[in-house]
């Protein structure tokens, strides 16, 4: 699990930025939406802390950096086909490109990966979208 100041950041950021579908959290909110609409579930991973620099007297003076992965799965109702899906990966990796977000995150590499049916009830297709960060401190 990333820290939560990593998770606060891409959060806000994403409940600032993006209003084209529902967004849903982990173990938050019922989803998928009542109507059956599409969605962006967000999760993040890592949580790796690294010391960058060396020389800075103790180790608390020196930069860390920590990194992890945000996972934005758009999902779209199953059997409407993976355009919509991928449409919404798109547009958000284009949001994503070199974004920096205080304190310190900035978004990386980004991959949209392939889909594969979401949660458990059957009826929805999510087409991931994993982008790399990293937060100095």
């Amino acid at each position: 699990m990333s820290s939560l100041t990593a998770y606060g950041a891409l959060r806000t950021w994403l409940e600032a930025n993006w209003f084209t579908t529902a967004l849903r959290f982990e173990n938050e909110d019922s989803y998928p939406p009542a109507d059956g609409s599409a969605f962006v579930f967000f999760e993040t991973i890592g949580g790796v802390f690294d010391q960058i620099s060396i020389g800075a007297g103790s180790p608390d003076a020196n930069l860390w950096r920590e990194q992890g992965l945000a996972i934005f799965t758009c999902c779209v109702p199953n059997g409407v086909g993976v355009e919509l899906a991928r449409s919404y990966a798109q547009t958000l990796a284009h949001a994503l490109k070199g974004l920096q977000l205080a304190p310190g995150l900035t978004c990386q590499q980004m991959e949209i990966r392939p889909g594969e049916p979401f949660g458990d009830g059957g009826n929805y297709y999510g087409i991931p979208l994993i982008t790399s960060w990293y937060r100095d401190e």
